[in-house]
């Protein structure tokens, strides 16, 4: 009988192993949802901008032709973001 006792006790342990495991993929698989989810709506947002400025002086900027050729620029100035935009997808953001 202490076969049979070991023997369920390791069966029991594998099975709460193998629940546990079950458990932190499903937590883990909610977590990734909820980071994709704000990922799409921080490019989704992303998108909305670099498509349709946001003001009539934005819009005049994108048709100027620079001056000098972009290959004598010195430093690269970051593309202007709007504030919700800026800093990427947040969590709790949607």
């Amino acid at each position: 009988m202490s076969a049979d006792a070991a023997f369920l006790a390791r069966l029991s342990a594998a099975i709460q192993h193998h629940h546990e495991s079950t458990m932190q993929l499903q937590q883990l698989a909610s977590e990734l949802i909820d980071h994709v989810t704000r990922m799409r709506s921080w490019t989704d947002k992303l998108q909305a901008h670099l498509v349709a400025p946001e003001t009539p002086a934005r819009a005049r900027q994108d048709v100027v032709v620079p001056e000098t050729p972009v290959a004598s620029f010195q430093t690269f100035e970051p593309l202007t973001l709007p504030r919700s935009l800026q800093g990427g997808p947040q969590r709790g953001e949607r």
